[in-house]
């Protein structure tokens, strides 16, 4: 028996609202490492006057911020290629529901079906318009908030989550 249901249009805004959370912790790791190594670096150029350390500094810190800027601008892009790919529209509707043991999804163009297991959730993100469960693979299931408010089952919904999910940190991005 499903619990909770909700229905919500995956697309470009979609992706956009999500761009910063779909990023893996290791990436953002990497991203802050090259900085802050940029950093050290640059300023022991500067202390030892080596042109070459400071300027190799200021590289590595504008390709670490460059890359934390393009790189979500990619998966969005790669992400509209398959749509348009697979189903030929930018955009798509997908019905999430949940049950005591799994989540499940129903992607409405393709008739593809997926129940993933609450130990295969690795993150939990509350945005403007919508909560997201991204998988330990970076699939994300998206919640319509709206629906959730609007039939008052959000403060329930959020306990549920909490008790199925323990381990895990819900953010909000709201």
């Amino acid at each position: 028996m499903d619990l909770f249901e909700t229905r919500y249009t995956i697309s470009k805004e979609t992706y956009e609202e999500l761009k910063w959370h779909l990023l893996s912790q290791q990436d953002k790791f990497a991203f802050v490492l090259g900085i802050l190594c940029g950093i050290i670096v640059a300023i022991s150029g500067i202390f030892s006057q080596r042109l070459e350390f400071t300027l190799f500094g200021i590289a590595l810190i504008a390709i670490s911020i460059t890359e934390l800027i393009l790189r979500p601008k990619r998966f969005m892009k790669i992400f509209l290629q398959r749509t348009q790919e697979s189903i030929g529209a930018t955009e798509f509707e997908v019905q999430t529901s949940f049950t005591e043991n799994c989540i499940k999804t129903l992607n409405f163009s393709t008739n593809g079906a997926s129940a993933i297991n609450y130990t295969d959730i690795n993150n939990f993100v509350e945005t403007k318009n919508m909560y997201v469960l991204i998988t330990k693979a970076h699939q994300f299931m998206a919640v319509n908030k709206a629906t959730l408010i609007q039939e008052g089952q959000s403060e329930e919904f959020l306990r549920f989550i909490k008790n199925k999910l323990l381990n895990i940190k819900m953010k909000s991005a709201v």
